[in-house]
């Protein structure tokens, strides 16, 4: 056994952080009770194997979700969850059906484990479920390349060790370097003693070294600095995978230049959103410093960036005093989300720009920042977009600096310096190659390609300043071909990387072939995930292909008839749908009696719910939401079928008054014949939250509200009550700029969470910004589109946006899908009266809709005289909507229909709404409208539920008018009033 190294690096760099498993939902702590780790260095392939096994010492089933961030060149190559004892590999899958996929089955009370890739190369992998006193094995592959030696010292390769939070009952490591001996390893170990690991020999053929640690308590993450004296030169890697020969190859670059001219103007894109309060600011300080020490005497205009670019702000810098600038970024807050398209600099702005950002672009139009000068982009926090914000910045002739990695002395240099460029690859014998960068870094730039010869040679071409060229050549040859079955090799998986880099500026573009480039090579990405299922009927039910092994071969057999089976019910759905629909005409064409009195109160308490606090049956209390029978209405009254109809007796002669008087609405005229629509007002109760943080908002002074916000701040950081209290607070003064910073924390709070974003696009809608609210509800439609409602928000938000063809094409979406699942009755139904009312809107003003891919029979306007729809941001959540008319009938999920003609949607029981009541002409009177949260059964609760209600007069007319109010419910059993319809007399 050898000690400690006699050379150790040290940890330059910050060490990466440890990954995190959490559980939001409370109890115990779960336990690490094993942790393993075992990382195989062979040439420059670094693989990592962690082994977690996870204990639950809580008495209820939990979810689990291990956070970690990767840093740039590594790479997720696959995982595994124990399946009744033996470990289960996962499959790639496309994101968005992953998230489905995955909370159906979690539904079902079965095994399913889900890693999916977030913005700013974020990862997390979900388990579940984590059973009672019991215990799941993880399993994670991640690989990297390992920086070659060029002559100088190569960094060090950073591994932590551990996970964070979490302490370990015993840990193990154990990394094997193939081909060099004990004396080229040198290391060193932070946070355990030097002594905790033996280098020694390697054991196998090829030699090597082997460094160890014994399994140890573990109580908090660590870090091993693991520096290799390989040997210098041009590292090149062939290998074959997927029907193709894939080339690897690191190439020294030019490092030498000619100074920068001074620039005489300096445009600074400062982000001061609240994500950026993140970064290493002292070294971007410390950048600047530097730089003004060395450019003494220039013009700086400062743009601060947030939820918008704020108008710039002129600085004189003189003998490179920059106290003022230095001051006014230092006392700028962090506060708001980052737009960051807004930034668009002409030409004429400066001679030199630079970009301080993480580069997370999470509000308004997705669009990459513009530049009309060379543009230099600083980041300094984990996580950040960094290869969108490379290409930003060579595309304009400037480069990424890492301050991670970077000194600011080595920064200024880059900037104040002007580099050769790679302007070309080419090669006779190989294609579709890719470079990670345009410029060195740490001398070298890394570069992937698709060999079509068994040997050739690549030609890197350098150009700049000025004419001349420098061309690097690299040679390579192909092994003898190998299996697949161990999956991509490093030559693969670097190209599948690098390309993805490439696309990285403008996703949404490229979502396709983002998703082709996960699935092929194996890889989480913004478009795939990798899942791990229980049973073969999982597999098949979501037509999945499981890994290779007598699973696959069964579902191969059986995935034909699945497909079959599954379009069978799509047509089935569409012809349930008319039969529905048709139903809803004649129920729309039925004239009810307006002056019948209520009749008494049924006498059944056990059954009985009242708004006023009166119980639920037992049973139904108790039972789970899905399986809960309706209760009987508080005031009870005949069933619409036993009053007379005034209309036409037969169905055929109800559906052709009801299109003949929808034809008139639409075009404007009265929705009944020659009958005026009664006079309807809506009150709102006004929502008054009562934290503290509230009440000392509202009683502070209007100059100083701002200044209490940002005090709360720091204590609220993950509430998204918070946010949007002080945001309705300083709507309500009339202080929208400062309202939207506010409100638009919520798109930073937590990556690719749809229930925020929800809340957020709602907001937005309520406070009129549909513009911004519309790229919200997009996003929220690419995370999960197997939701009807990300469809049904989206089309109502375009609506709103006046975007009419693509807002009816969201909701026609909504109501001709077949949804999976069965957990979104008569949203369907909903959605088609919100699309034929945009049809009828647009018509109005004058602009047609193309209908064509639409089912005409489904395209009929059924105005409305009041419309309530309650929609909530939680899933697996059950909140119930109550309409009490002038009566006294109360219609809800247990009445869906009242005598005067009141009609009430589908229970929903599983989260999200719509629940919609409906009525046509509405009798003269009060209309009081209340929710009602009954129950939920979520894994991970947020500690309130918020609603999105509109209330509507005039529903699909020109008349129409609508308000919209967000509020909350806390907890079973929960009550609040929404509001009132105040419906004036009308002539009968």
């Amino acid at each position: 056994m050898m000690a400690l190294a006699q050379t150790a690096p040290a940890i330059a760099a910050p060490p990466p952080p440890a990954p995190r498993f959490v559980v939001p939902l409370g109890g115990a702590p779960i336990e690490l009770a094993d942790y393993r780790q075992e990382v195989s260095i062979v040439g420059q392939t670094v693989q990592t194997r962690l082994t977690l096994q996870l204990r639950n010492p809580n008495p209820r089933v939990l979810e689990g979700e291990l956070q970690f961030p990767l840093a740039a060149g590594q790479a997720v190559t696959g995982f595994a969850l124990d399946i009744d004892g033996q470990l289960r590999r996962a499959v790639p899958v496309a994101k968005a059906k992953g998230l489905q996929v995955f909370e159906d089955t979690v539904r079902g009370r079965v095994d399913p484990a889900l890693l999916e890739a977030s913005a700013g190369n974020q990862y997390k992998l979900r388990v579940y479920p984590l059973p009672p006193q019991g215990q799941r094995t993880v399993v994670l592959d991640i690989a990297q390349a390992l920086p070659a030696a060029d002559g100088r010292e190569p960094p060090p390769l950073l591994l932590p060790l551990g996970l964070d939070g979490m302490a370990a009952r015993q840990a193990s490591l154990r990394v094997r370097i193939a081909g060099l001996a004990p004396a080229g390893v040198h290391w060193r170990l932070r946070g355990l003693p030097a002594d905790a690991l033996q280098l020694q020999p390697g054991a196998g053929a090829d030699g090597g070294s082997e460094l160890r640690m014994a399994p140890r308590p573990l109580t908090a993450p660590a870090t091993l600095a693991l520096s290799l004296a390989l040997p210098a030169g041009t590292p090149v890697q062939a290998a074959h995978f997927d029907g193709e020969d894939f080339v690897y190859a690191e190439i020294p670059a030019p490092t030498q230049g000619p100074p920068r001219p001074a620039p005489r103007r300096l445009a600074i894109v400062w982000d001061a959103s609240g994500s950026a309060a993140q970064r290493r600011l002292s070294s971007e300080l410390a950048v600047m410093d530097a730089l003004f020490a060395r450019w003494q005497n220039l013009q700086v205009r400062l743009y601060l960036l947030r939820d918008k670019l704020e108008a710039p702000v002129d600085f004189e810098i003189r003998g490179g005093q920059w106290r003022a600038l230095r001051e006014r970024l230092q006392a700028e807050p962090f506060d708001g989300a980052t737009q960051l398209g807004t930034v668009q600099l002409p030409r004429e702005a400066a001679d030199l720009a630079l970009l301080f950002t993480d580069g997370h672009a999470n509000f308004g139009e997705r669009q990459p920042p513009g530049f009309g000068m060379p543009v230099f982009v600083l980041q300094s926090s984990l996580g950040s977009e960094a290869a969108a914000l490379r290409a930003v910045a060579e595309a304009q002739g400037g480069a990424l600096i890492d301050l991670l990695q970077a000194t600011p002395v080595q920064a200024l240099q880059r900037i104040s310096t002007e580099l050769p460029r790679l302007v070309e690859l080419r090669s006779r014998a190989g294609r579709r190659w890719v470079a990670a960068s345009r410029q060195a870094v740490a001398g070298r730039i890394a570069v992937a390609g698709i060999a079509s010869e068994a040997q050739g040679m690549l030609e890197a071409v350098f150009k700049g300043p000025g004419p001349r060229e420098t061309v690097q050549r690299v040679h390579w040859q192909l092994p003898p071909a190998q299996s697949d079955d161990a999956g991509a090799p490093l030559p693969a998986w670097r190209w599948a990387l690098l390309q993805l880099d490439e696309l990285a500026l403008r996703p949404e573009l490229h979502r396709a072939e983002i998703e082709r480039l996960g699935q092929r090579f194996g890889l989480a990405t913004r478009e795939t995930s990798l899942i791990v299922l229980d049973t073969l009927a999982d597999y098949l039910r979501h037509r999945i292909e499981p890994p290779a092994g007598p699973l696959r071969a069964a579902w191969q057999q059986q995935i034909g008839t699945q497909q079959a089976v599954a379009q069978r019910q799509q047509q089935d759905h569409l012809a349930q749908l008319l039969r529905r629909f048709q139903e809803r005409q004649a129920w729309w064409a039925t004239e009810f009696p307006k002056d019948a009195p209520a009749q008494a109160r049924r006498d059944e308490r056990e059954n009985t719910i009242a708004i006023g606090g009166e119980q639920r049956a037992r049973s139904e209390a108790t039972g789970p939401a899905d399986a809960r029978r309706p209760a009987a209405p508080v005031l009870a009254a005949p069933a619409p079928a036993a009053v007379a109809p005034a209309a036409p007796a037969t169905l055929a002669g109800r559906l052709a008054k009801s299109a003949e008087v929808a034809d008139r609405a639409a075009a404007g005229a009265p929705p009944t014949g020659g009958a005026e629509q009664p006079a309807a007002s809506i009150a709102l109760s006004r929502w008054t939250p009562d934290a503290a943080y509230a009440r000392r908002l509202r009683a502070a002074a209007p100059k100083d509200r701002y200044a209490v916000y940002l005090d709360e701040r720091p204590g609220h950081l993950n509430s998204s009550a918070f946010f949007l209290d002080a945001a309705d607070l300083f709507f309500e003064q009339g202080d929208a700029a400062i309202g939207l910073r506010v409100l638009s924390n919520l798109a930073e709070m937590a990556l690719e969470n749809r229930a925020l974003l929800r809340i957020l696009g709602y907001r937005l809608l309520q406070a009129r910004q549909a513009a911004l609210a519309v790229p919200v509800f997009e996003r929220v439609r690419e995370i999960a589109p197997h939701e009807p409602q990300s469809s049904r928000d989206l089309g109502l938000a375009l609506a709103d946006a006046r975007r009419w063809q693509a807002a009816a094409d969201a909701l026609w979406l909504t109501a001709s899908t077949r949804w999976e699942g069965g957990r979104f009755p008569d949203i369907d139904i909903t959605a088609l009266g919100e699309l034929n009312a945009v049809i009828a809107k647009a018509r109005r003003e004058g602009e047609a809709v193309d209908v064509r891919a639409m089912d005409p029979r489904l395209l009929v306007n059924l105005p409305l005289g009041l419309r309530v729809v309650l929609a909530w941001d939680a899933d697996n959540t059950d909140i119930d909507l109550y309409v009490t008319d002038p009566n006294g009938e109360q219609a809800y999920y247990g009445h869906q229909r009242t005598r005067q003609g009141g009609r009430m949607s589908a229970d929903f029981t599983g989260g999200y709404g719509p629940e919609e009541f409906a009525l046509r002409r509405p009798k003269p009177g009060v209309y009081t409208v209340s929710a009602r949260f009954f129950g939920h059964r979520q894994q991970v609760l947020a500690p309130a539920t918020t609603l999105m209600l509109r209330l509507a007069t005039g529903f699909g007319t020109a008349a129409e008018q609508e308000q919209r109010v967000m509020l909350r419910l806390s907890g079973a059993g929960e009550v609040v009033k929404v509001g009132e319809f105040r419906v004036e007399g009308a002539n009968e």
